[in-house]
């Protein structure tokens, strides 16, 4: 009887704490309508030997709350070294983050984390959310 008590303890537990959704975006409404990435490099600058090497990012979305805003994006575990709101097309809004892997000119480059892709971003009480990112486009096409 203990054992069968254990069990089922385990399992409802197990269902539930791989079902949490703490840090999914609380808001099922917003969607991500589209993603592209753009890699870049640029000749060293000054005396410096070290190029210039970075991809900027831009992420559609639809049904953005202003009481949300963006912190950064994760792209091929790579943190953005910020997010921004930078326009507003046909009700939605695009977000644009840089990540910069090389640089002789900026003193801090994009940390590397072990993470999904994803937006981040808070509400007003300060608490962070994500929404995951499956489908990124390059822009170059």
């Amino acid at each position: 009887m203990k054992f069968l008590t254990l069990l089922l303890t385990s399992v409802f537990l197990f269902s539930f704490g791989c079902s949490s959704t703490e840090n999914t975006a609380s808001n099922g409404n917003i969607q991500i309508l589209n993603a592209t990435y753009h890699n870049w490099s640029r000749s060293p600058m000054g005396n410096s030997d070290l190029p210039e090497v970075g991809t900027d990012l831009k992420i559609t979305v639809k049904n953005w709350s202003s009481n949300y805003t963006p912190e950064h994006i994760i792209y091929n575990n790579r943190k953005s070294l910020s997010a921004s709101l930078s326009d507003t097309v046909e009700d939605n809004l695009i977000i644009t983050g840089k990540i910069i892997r090389s640089s002789s000119k900026l003193p801090k480059t994009s940390e590397t984390v072990s993470k999904s892709d994803r937006l981040v971003y808070s509400n007003q009480e300060g608490e962070q959310h994500y929404i995951e990112i499956d489908n990124w486009e390059s822009s170059e096409n």
